[in-house]
């Protein structure tokens, strides 16, 4: 359970990737958005939905109702085998994979209305927009199975999270400013680890291709994942042949690191200034000359088919307004640099160490 939300009555909600803790709330650096409206507000009542559909997985009703907890499966978008509720419809495209054992005991609460192809309208401050709210892992949304629109026809019911961060950068038409804790294009934890999942790489190079230009605020903390440097210089050569071979210029890519002060004394070392897993830019999103996503998932595999998330879609201009504000700060401030090329760093220089084999949780669980 990775998600961050609040629902106050019927009126007020907060979608956020704060943890409720001190550290989160006075060491880590965090981004959401909350909104208040009239007694049945509409982005409260489905945010209700989608917590009433967690409470239900909660219950004895739900656990006693499967025959065999998890089932395997082939993933043909990772090309390996791995493990999935009962109820699942992943990997059914596929001849290696049977069907679903076990009915879906999310199929009896409500679904919501409101999705990509039919977002909820949103009036805030007098100002129109239009909104949506998703869901992750695929297996607790109104239809239990991963699918990206621009692969497949949109599913019904609640928009996975996953297909919401791809739609977000593929709307774009002139730029997208894009930050979070964590971006690989790869699996970091269980047996999908390692596994490479191309899919924000390759919303990204299609962008560029078509002249947009792209910026990537990326953290650098104390609990940086070992080869993410690797993959965003890898990412960064590629964008760069990308923008120079296009038929459409105007294009540009550059990634830089944010780096909160005292983020290396943040140990558990006695007489640290900092407490363990604190100094780091925490918040996860991205916003368009179109639109924006304000989510509670770092982009790995990991976050969207295995943890419990969501995020708060729109093209509201206020709102919009205002994270591209946010993000215009951040990205010219004295704790974003550049990235550092892969042969000018040292063996741990600038990036500290976590083993991909440590049996303990996600770090970024513990913030």
């Amino acid at each position: 359970m990775h998600m961050k939300a609040w629902i106050f009555d019927d009126t007020r909600a907060l979608i956020t990737s704060s943890n409720t803790d001190w550290k989160s709330l006075s060491q880590v650096k965090e981004m959401g958005v909350a909104v208040e409206g009239p007694p049945g507000f509409l982005v409260v009542q489905d945010l209700q939905l989608y917590f009433d559909r967690w409470w239900r997985w909660t219950s004895e009703e739900v656990s006693d109702s499967f025959p065999e907890p998890r089932r395997r499966i082939f993933d043909p978008y990772l090309q390996l085998a791995r493990r999935v509720p009962c109820f699942s419809a992943a990997g059914t495209q596929t001849l290696d994979a049977r069907g679903p054992t076990c009915a879906n005991p999310m199929a009896s609460s409500g679904g919501t209305a409101y999705n990509l192809e039919s977002p909820m309208p949103l009036v805030l401050n007098g100002t129109k927009g239009l909104t949506l709210l998703t869901c992750s892992p695929p297996e607790v949304c109104d239809t239990p199975r991963d699918a990206y629109s621009q692969f497949a026809a949109p599913l019904p019911g609640r928009t996975w999270d996953g297909n919401a961060v791809i739609q977000t950068l593929l709307t774009a038409q002139t730029h997208i400013n894009l930050t979070v804790m964590d971006f690989l294009p790869s699996a970091m934890y269980d047996s999908c680890k390692g596994a490479w999942w191309p899919a924000l790489n390759d919303a990204i190079l299609a962008k560029l291709a078509q002249g947009v230009q792209v910026r990537l605020l990326i953290s650098r903390w104390a609990h940086t994942f070992d080869h993410m440097a690797d993959y965003l210089n890898a990412l960064d050569k590629t964008a760069q042949a990308v923008v120079d071979g296009a038929p459409v210029k105007g294009g540009s890519f550059e990634i830089r690191m944010f780096e909160l002060p005292g983020w290396q004394n943040a140990t558990d070392r006695p007489g640290a200034p900092y407490p363990s897993f604190s100094r780091v830019n925490h918040a996860k999103y991205i916003v368009t000359d179109h639109r924006f996503n304000v989510g509670t998932s770092n982009m790995e595999w990991s976050y969207y088919h295995n943890t419990a998330g969501t995020s708060f879609n729109s093209d509201h201009p206020l709102l919009r307004k205002q994270l591209a504000a946010a993000f215009a700060r951040d990205w010219s401030s004295d704790y974003a640099k550049r990235l550092e090329p892969s042969s000018t760093r040292g063996s741990t220089a600038g990036r500290a160490r976590q083993s991909l084999d440590s049996p303990s949780p996600p770090a970024e669980l513990a913030v």
